[in-house]
């Protein structure tokens, strides 16, 4: 970024959006996993939706579709605390979060937990307020994500009412997003954190009315750190050995368009893979 577009547009544009993503500031990150996909020689396919998009009814509808379609094609889940390490007859995918990951392949035995257990992990918190109707919104738009030298308090915050159709009439929703760079964000009290957007949003020269409610959610040590560790951890890693995949954002794709992504690739070796095992 500063080699190219120079230094304003490398600390108020580039550096704000990794921040954004990944939940530490740029100079920690990996340039060649962060930026993998404009230098691979085979290109991803591209969907037919352009720009962001995002499930109608959130994630959550999403997942829970995506789950009862693959029952019926007889795909059999398991959840990480219940399953036992009872073998599979077909292929196991493991796709779990990244904690849940490593202490199922420890019970396994399987020697690529070694490889994940040196990933460093980082911490992440989000806080959504709805005001009432007359509060001033952050930004018409997506939302804002604030440069590490302007001292904000918050990450960058979500302007929901615009970004999912229907899901703040008749009020104002935000959804503040906080890591633990400067302070343990992820062990505060939802009232402090409160605190801090109030005199965020009065910096931005915006108005508080009546809170109507609010939500918290804290991440402790979660997100896989994207850095130069975890660059070299994943060159010798496997994703498939013996029968058993991996999925999941530790993987070197994180945000929901990359995962999917991986997601169709390790469908399609596994389908290959049972191919194989017919065949023998």
């Amino acid at each position: 970024g500063q080699e190219m577009l120079g230094a304003e547009a490398t600390n108020f544009l580039i550096s704000p959006a990794m921040q954004g993503v990944y939940a530490t500031t740029a100079d920690k990150l990996s340039a060649s996993l962060i930026l993998k996909n404009l230098f691979a020689k085979k290109k991803s396919r591209a969907g037919k939706l352009k720009g962001s998009v995002a499930p109608r009814g959130g994630m959550g509808e999403w997942v829970e579709g995506m789950k009862s379609y693959l029952e019926s094609q007889s795909c059999y889940f398991s959840t990480a605390d219940s399953w036992k390490g009872s073998k599979s007859e077909g292929p196991l995918v493991v796709a779990t979060d990244f904690a849940s990951a490593k202490k199922l392949l420890k019970e396994m035995g399987d020697p690529r937990v070694e490889d994940l257990q040196n990933i460093e992990t980082l911490s992440l918190t989000s806080v959504t307020l709805h005001w009432e109707k007359d509060s001033s919104p952050v930004v018409s738009g997506f939302g804002c994500l604030f440069p590490q030298s302007e001292n904000f308090n918050a990450l960058g915050v979500l302007n929901n009412g615009d970004i999912f159709e229907g899901r703040a009439d008749g009020f104002v929703s935000e959804t503040w997003i906080f890591n633990d760079s400067r302070e343990l964000v992820s062990e505060k009290s939802k009232e402090e954190l409160i605190g801090w957007i109030r005199r965020d949003r009065e910096r931005m020269g915006l108005r508080s009315s009546k809170l109507l409610s609010s939500q918290l959610f804290q991440w402790p040590r979660a997100i896989p750190h994207y850095g130069l560790e975890m660059e070299q951890r994943l060159k010798n890693l496997d994703l498939e050995r013996e029968n058993t995949f991996l999925m999941g954002n530790y993987l070197g794709s994180l945000g929901l368009s990359r995962l999917l992504t991986l997601a169709s690739e390790t469908a399609q070796r596994v389908s290959e893979r049972g191919r194989w095992q017919k065949q023998q």
